[in-house]
């Protein structure tokens, strides 16, 4: 594995998951990650995203904590799902989630009368499909201090051995993956919706149940054209924009972003979600939709 010694941000860019499993790996011959980038540093800017319960750039006597730094365009991908262990100790043990915007960081070692050096190790388990783990970052030290950091790459666990009486930090860093080739074009509910536009629909029909297509039991008894047609917030907008996405994924005559396979992935997981993961999914699907219709 290897490390590199540098300074540490003191306060983060936000955002924020659905599930890809990591594999750790280390390699010696990596090379400094974006983060030491005079760009990046400057796209941090002055804000404190911590609020009232302090910075946690600064370093606690005997407390752990596990953050995470990434793009603002990540907002609306979290949960970030980790494990975390320690050899003595309070432990938050995994696997728990981390997401923006409850929390940036979380505590996840606890000294709890832990004598001697501990070894406490965080690691993530879950990443959404278009974001990469670029580093982590960890620093121990006596309470208040800030001290360097040490650069871990091409690994998706970190561990931090901790004196007694000092404190350290582990932090995630993630960026967007590059855009996939293809795609840019996608038809809106509205166009397909449309009955004189059900001459487009290839591979599902109108008259197709939602719940069959989809699974689960969302819109009971509603076929395809139905929840194409639906009005509201919510779930109904999720599905609303769903269907549309599925019929630009199945038709021959747009280039879309998306599989139908993911499409239905990607409705069912932010379904079973927060409003906030529903609507932000749903956002997704508006923009994909919104492209540019070449039927008709």
């Amino acid at each position: 594995m290897e490390h590199q010694s540098g300074s540490f941000p003191g306060v983060i860019g936000v955002g924020a998951l659905v599930a890809v499993a990591f594999t750790a790996a280390c390699d010696t011959s990596s090379s400094p990650t974006a983060l030491e980038d005079p760009a990046v540093a400057a796209a941090v800017g002055d804000e404190n995203p911590f609020g009232e319960g302090g910075d946690p750039s600064q370093i606690d006597a005997d407390i752990v904590r596990l953050c995470i730094f990434f793009p603002d365009e990540a907002k609306g991908l979290g949960p970030w799902t980790f494990e975390a262990s320690a050899d003595g100790g309070d432990v938050l043990a995994g696997p728990f989630d981390l997401d923006f915007p409850e929390a940036e960081c979380r505590e996840i070692w606890n000294d709890d009368g832990a004598a001697g050096t501990q070894t406490i190790t965080a690691e993530l388990v879950a990443l959404h499909d278009d974001l990469t783990l670029d580093s982590i970052a960890t620093r121990v030290g006596p309470q208040d201090s800030r001290p360097t950091a040490v650069w871990h790459f091409n690994t998706s666990s970190a561990s931090i051995d901790l004196p007694d009486g000092q404190g350290g930090t582990i932090w995630f860093k993630f960026s967007l993956d590059e855009a996939p080739p293809g795609g840019g074009e996608g038809c809106t509910p509205g166009y397909w919706r449309q009955a004189h536009h059900f001459d487009s629909w290839e591979g599902f029909d109108p008259s197709d149940s939602f719940d069959a297509v989809f699974g689960g039991n969302h819109f009971p008894g509603e076929t395809l054209g139905e929840v194409v047609r639906a009005r509201g917030g919510g779930i109904n907008a999720l599905a609303r924009h769903a269907v549309a996405a599925l019929l630009n994924a199945s038709s021959s005559g747009v280039d879309y972003d998306l599989t139908t396979q993911e499409v239905i992935d990607a409705f069912t997981a932010a379904a079973a979600g927060t409003r906030r993961e529903m609507n932000a999914r749903k956002d997704a699907f508006d923009t994909l939709n919104n492209q540019g219709c070449p039927l008709n």
